[in-house]
């Protein structure tokens, strides 16, 4: 188990999506399950690099927009995005855009 600041990672991924394709998350977090799906689109014009999330009948959906540095970037601290069986729950976040794919490390985190 790894704890970073008061945090332990929960869960751990890293996957390859297509810019535009969403992706489906399915984390088991002790008697409870956690719905995640994430997708990648590109940004309009000079629009910043953005990251939202909202809950839609029981999934949180995670859109990105503007990740498109092939040398990488993240998420620079576990951010807070609910709470499962009373415990705060963070998300963090590496991302490479390789062509047209996106090259996803996530990292769900439970205080503790």
């Amino acid at each position: 188990m790894i704890t970073i600041d008061s945090k332990q990672i929960v869960y751990s991924a890293t996957f390859l999506v297509a810019t535009g394709v969403e992706s489906y998350l399915d984390i088991p977090i002790d008697d409870s399950r956690l719905l995640l799906s994430i997708k990648f689109v590109t940004s309009t014009g000079s629009a910043e690099r953005t990251g939202e999330w909202q809950e839609e009948n029981g999934i949180v959906r995670f859109v990105f927009t503007g990740w498109n540095n092939p040398l990488g970037t993240c998420v620079l601290e576990p951010t807070k995005f609910g709470d499962i069986d009373g415990k705060k729950i963070y998300f963090q976040l590496a991302h490479y855009l390789i062509g047209e794919q996106n090259l996803v490390h996530i990292f769900i985190l439970r205080g503790i």
